[in-house]
């Protein structure tokens, strides 16, 4: 293997410790929301509610910040964070072919990419 992407998340119990050994709660909740956000990008809705449950239960974060969290992350699942409007498929697939027309070709095959991560690929 020449190039790869690789992203690692903490493990829960790894997480929960390192919230606990930490006596700043604004310190904690914003490593809370900074890991969700992460999580969000990368679309890992369920790595992302295992964070906000485990802040509930270790009270780094309110019922009602736990609450509005979760409604964000039920939005983003249905919508899948895309833009909806009739015919949005067919203008993905003539984008996505337009695009892999105008990309360079590299030498002899040798370091070439994709535009996916990790294992999500789009449809």
């Amino acid at each position: 293997m020449v190039f790869g992407d690789v992203l690692y998340f903490k493990d829960i119990d790894v997480l929960r410790k390192s919230f606990a050994a930490s006596k700043d709660l604004a310190y904690i909740k914003s490593k809370t929301y900074k890991c969700i956000l992460v999580c969000m990008v990368y679309k890992i809705f369920d790595y992302a509610v295992a964070v906000a449950e485990m802040a509930l239960e270790g009270q780094w974060l309110s019922k009602e910040e736990f609450d509005d969290i979760l409604q964000i992350i039920k939005m983003c699942v249905r919508r899948n964070d895309g833009v909806y409007f009739p015919g949005r498929q067919l203008a993905y697939k003539i984008a996505w072919k337009l695009a892999e027309m105008l990309q360079p070709k590299s030498f002899l095959g040798f370091a070439d990419g994709d535009r996916h991560i990790g294992n999500i690929r789009d449809t």
